[in-house]
């Protein structure tokens, strides 16, 4: 299947189709340009323009287009952004940063949550500022560039998707306030308009990276039936740990409670060496997971673990009613004999 791509290159408009994988695309031919590629990406979603800085970064973002969207550049990329609507991060042009900070919005937050500064002391290249939505009166949380990847990257190590991570800060109600990190936030505030877009653009192409990777080990994954209702069954017994699934869980050894009343060695090889959306492997995350929890005390099946194994391996919630798993888990439970075992 092709990808339609419409290029607006010096006012002229140019159509053309390039492979699904763009692994082939060569913008020096078509446009008869060099190699330096440097222009506005159109979001299909929410309209905004991104600036691309190179064609990596394109061929990344393209991977998470669907293919019956047709996709609009603009060249050259000039220093005029072609968003209507401005963003929201401060620039030095502004006489008075604490002014600018007070009017953007009432639930503006004064002190920045990860490193404690105020937001007035703070250089604006490593700000940015990001809300749910267009509403002048939504919540807008100002944050420190570098400290908020940096978390999004440790949450991601865990098996969090950079598109749930949720931001919480005080406004100067000492109201708390929170913005969860959406597609559209991305799009709106992070990939565009502020000095530290590049970086986030490149975190973010990395990211679909590794998703187009998961995406065929996950296809994969879930056509093995009876593995994959096995896993089902051990997160089933991870959410409800009553007295027999405790017992599946810790009497069989394995590690991270993945025991071999549920998988082989070789299952369970294949599926701690499994792929997340961060790039780290399923062991790598929960290790983390489990590493972070024992400052504070044991790791909760129900509350951590499971959410994890959800996260990793794309269980899908409600699957407990599902006719074909109540009949397998009955049939699982009953066994008092696992040939792994």
């Amino acid at each position: 299947m092709l990808q339609i791509i419409t290029v607006e290159y010096e006012d002229e408009i140019f159509i053309f189709t390039c492979p699904e994988t763009m692994d082939n695309l060569s913008f020096i031919d078509i446009l008869d340009q060099r190699p330096l590629l440097n222009c506005w990406l159109q979001d299909y979603d929410s309209s905004y323009w991104i600036r691309v800085p190179r064609i990596e970064i394109l061929r990344m973002l393209l991977k998470e287009v669907p293919v019956s969207i047709i996709v609009t550049l603009r060249f050259p990329a000039s220093n005029k952004s072609p968003n209507s609507l401005l963003h929201l991060t401060p620039t030095k042009k502004e006489k008075n940063v604490e002014d600018s900070v007070k009017t953007l919005s009432i639930a503006d937050n004064f002190i920045e949550p990860f490193n404690q500064f105020r937001v007035s002391d703070m250089d604006l290249d490593h700000v940015v500022v990001i809300q749910n939505s267009v509403d002048v009166h939504a919540p807008r949380l100002f944050l420190h560039a570098e400290s908020l990847l940096k978390t999004v990257q440790v949450d991601a190590e865990k098996g969090i998707s950079p598109f749930n991570f949720i931001v919480r800060a005080e406004d100067k109600n000492s109201m708390l306030q929170e913005v969860k990190l959406t597609r559209q936030v991305w799009m709106k505030c992070l990939l565009r308009g502020n000095p530290r877009a590049d970086m986030f653009l490149d975190y973010i192409a990395a990211g679909f990276e590794n998703l187009f990777m998961l995406g065929d080990k996950l296809k994969e994954l879930h056509s093995n039936t009876d593995l994959w209702l096995r896993l089902k069954c051990f997160h089933y017994d991870l959410r409800h740990f009553n007295e027999p699934a405790k017992s599946r869980l810790e009497n069989y050894g394995g590690e991270y409670y993945m025991s071999n009343r549920y998988f082989s060695e070789e299952e369970l090889n294949y599926l701690l060496m499994f792929p997340t959306a961060s790039g780290a492997t399923a062991r790598e995350s929960l290790q983390a997971l489990f590493t972070s929890k024992s400052n504070i005390g044991e790791v909760c099946s129900s509350h951590d673990l499971a959410p994890a194994v959800e996260n990793i391996y794309g269980i899908r919630k409600g699957f407990e009613k599902e006719k074909n798993f109540v009949a397998y888990f009955r049939d699982f439970a009953a066994r008092k004999n696992h040939p792994f075992f």
